[in-house]
């Protein structure tokens, strides 16, 4: 299908001779000498190309290209094109300002004028590829993101089910005398951290914590949501020292993925209280029950986030 050209050109014989120049070239053509009109046809003809003279009959081309171009977005207009007078520098720079796409300084040359509207059209192609290319690829990652986060929810043990699975590790390492090791983990505001939208920070750093902890666990490891920003990892067979590196793993991988562009401060730290009971039957001497060992974990949380922010705090039972 041959693209369509708007001609809006004050004087009627090289207005033709423009027209029989872009019908050579393979377009079908419209024209106006009028800038009033020429502004009734950009929006009823849908043009591919628009050649605006600068001098119409009723006003000046500028007026007419600004007019065309606040309207474009409406019309789809591949290139918007001054037809310069004089070719001078100042011309050109009025041309663009007006928001013209481009210029044409002689149009009578019809392999320049060729030239000049194939190339505009194809990087207007070539933006809307792109520009239809991103909205795809965010839908993708829209969509991937709520994947994501169904798999983690589904992985995630609610807080209705945190006791149930401390009874049963209890019991397991009570019965075998298995070490057992208790991460409680919360996020943590930094002060002065530099985030110049806290909302959507808060809700990104909501969302990484889960994937960080559930990439830095084993499958044995048993993570559920205590609070809105606080989870609990128990770590069956981990020793208090085990416990530690995975706190700071976890305090790491958390990092990394809320390092913002340009390396500023993340505005978010993940504060980690611990408790590691050794692989004996005297640790159930100090902790009766596994309540007890959530208070554990709950204190010693405290104690780090009073130490500051992003710290790591532990108690080992003996």
């Amino acid at each position: 299908m041959a693209p369509n050209a708007l001609v809006i050109h004050g004087d009627t014989d090289q207005g033709e001779v423009l027209c029989l120049s872009l019908q050579r070239l393979g377009f079908k053509t419209n024209r106006s000498e009028t800038g009033q009109w020429g502004t009734i046809l950009a929006q009823q003809a849908h043009p591919d190309v628009i050649l605006v003279g600068w001098a119409l009959k009723d006003e000046p081309g500028i007026e007419t290209c600004k007019r065309i171009k606040r309207a474009e977005h409406q019309n789809g207009v591949s290139a918007l094109l001054m037809l310069l007078e004089s070719g001078t520098p100042d011309e050109e720079l009025a041309s663009l300002r007006a928001g013209a796409d481009g210029y044409v300084r002689n149009a009578s040359d019809e392999l320049q004028l060729g030239l000049i509207i194939g190339l505009h059209m194809q990087k207007t192609r070539f933006l809307r590829r792109l520009h239809e290319t991103n909205e795809d690829l965010r839908q993708t990652v829209g969509q991937l993101r709520k994947q994501i986060s169904t798999a983690i929810e589904k992985r995630i043990l609610s807080p209705e089910s945190l006791e149930p699975v401390l009874k049963t590790e209890w019991s397991r390492a009570k019965r075998y005398g298995g070490a057992l090791s208790m991460i409680l983990a919360e996020l943590d505001r930094i002060p002065e951290g530099a985030s110049a939208a806290p909302d959507e920070a808060g809700e990104l750093a909501s969302e990484t914590l889960p994937r960080v902890l559930l990439s830095t666990t084993r499958i044995v490891d048993r993570v559920a949501r205590c609070r809105p920003v606080a989870y609990s990892v128990v770590l069956p067979h981990t020793p208090i020292d085990g416990a530690w590196i995975v706190a700071e793993r976890l305090q790491e991988g958390f990092l990394q993925e809320m390092e913002p562009a340009g390396g500023e401060q993340a505005p978010f730290a993940l504060s980690c209280g611990i408790v590691g009971l050794p692989a004996r039957e005297q640790l159930f001497r100090r902790i009766q029950t596994p309540g007890e060992w959530l208070e554990w974990a709950t204190e010693a949380l405290r104690v780090a986030r009073g130490t500051g922010v992003g710290n790591i705090h532990s108690f080992g039972i003996a």
